[in-house]
């Protein structure tokens, strides 16, 4: 029997980018370093080597960049009643 798709993509992201704050770049390069806010960056090494890290932040990259690259750490949980904020890349417009 055929699997059941309850939701699309684009409603799935809608419903995601509900339940977040989306913040400017200038107004995320203020909050860097500000006691009870915690970047969580979740882009791959190779972007972190290419475009330099975000002092401070936690890297949590999603998946190894090769067969040969490190272990993923595990993860690490900020102080309580922080504010976590979550830096990725756009996507590119199609």
């Amino acid at each position: 029997m055929p699997l059941q798709i309850k939701k699309t993509v684009q409603q799935m992201v809608d419903e995601a980018n509900s339940q977040i704050e989306t913040v400017s770049v200038a107004e995320a390069m203020k909050l860097v370093g500000k006691p009870g806010t915690t970047f969580i960056d979740i882009r791959d090494p190779r972007e972190l080597w290419r475009d330099g890290t975000i002092p401070g932040a936690i890297n949590v990259t999603s998946a190894p960049d090769s067969a040969n690259s490190a272990p993923m750490k595990p993860p690490i949980a900020p102080a309580p009643n922080t504010q976590i904020r979550i830096h990725h890349l756009p996507l590119a417009p199609s």
